[in-house]
């Protein structure tokens, strides 16, 4: 019989292998982790159109936008809308993805955290706008209707949604032609995903994670009044904010412009 003797590693050999191992995989988990962080970037992105475009198909069928629901809200309530939210504190909260019809996963980012959905009281008052666009005499759309509030005309304490930047400048600019039946247009909608680690998001318990670190701008983000920041990422924001104005929901989304026939 041929004895056949196998020589195995060393330990120093061993030990330059896990040294090898351990430098690649270093140079590699950065890469991996970006890459993994701009995937959820990406879906929080895809998360949002998919809910304006879920309003946008309740608000044909409607005639107006669902109330945000309670996000401490439990059981068949889950994710169901209210039928009025007539103040800014009524008019924010997650997306009701119960009555839209939608997965819960498409209310969050892509973080798995609650986004914050805010709208304009009165476009979520069902009792009122009884029509979208215009009635068959082609004239200015009627005040009832989702088309025929005016920015200018809001009634007496309904607060509107503001948007600005860094500097806190106003980000949507009004351009009224006096010789247009279009209305002034004003801030529809607003979703907003709160960053990585979820700093101001909604909990299970209808309140807010708290936001650790000095994030201004964050904070601005989720103190429950009607003024949003929208602006670059930086170290201490991460917020992804999107908002849509009345008449460019009804363009966009919806495909009938604010318009008389």
């Amino acid at each position: 019989m041929i004895k056949t003797h196998l020589k195995g590693f060393t330990l120093l050999e061993l030990a330059i292998v896990l040294v090898i191992i351990g430098i690649v995989a270093g140079l590699g988990l950065p890469s991996l982790i970006n890459l993994m962080n701009r995937e959820k970037v990406v879906t929080t992105g895809q998360n949002q159109q998919y809910v304006l475009q879920a309003l946008a198909g309740y608000l044909l069928t409607y005639h107006h936008l669902p109330c945000p629901a309670n996000p401490s809200s439990s059981g068949a309530e889950r994710g169901k809308a209210p039928s009025q939210c007539d103040s800014p504190e009524q008019a924010q909260g997650i997306i009701p993805f119960r009555t839209l019809g939608i997965p819960e996963a498409k209310a969050k980012d892509g973080y798995k955290n609650w986004m914050t959905y805010a709208i304009h009281p009165l476009l979520g008052n069902k009792f009122d706008l009884k029509s979208l666009l215009i009635d068959e005499s082609g004239t200015e759309p009627p005040e009832n209707s989702f088309c025929g509030i005016k920015a200018d005309g809001l009634e007496a304490g309904i607060s509107k949604i503001n948007i600005v930047d860094q500097s806190h400048n106003p980000l949507l600019v009004k351009v009224f032609n006096s010789h247009s039946l279009i209305p002034h247009d004003f801030i529809a909608v607003v979703l907003i995903s709160h960053g990585s680690k979820g700093e101001g998001a909604y909990t299970s318990a209808g309140t807010r994670n708290p936001i650790k670190h000095e994030g201004i701008d964050k904070a601005e983000n989720a103190n429950n009044d009607f003024l949003f920041v929208d602006r670059q990422k930086s170290v201490d924001f991460d917020d992804t904010v999107s908002w849509v104005t009345r008449n460019n929901l009804m363009a966009t989304y919806v495909q009938k412009p604010c318009r008389t026939k």
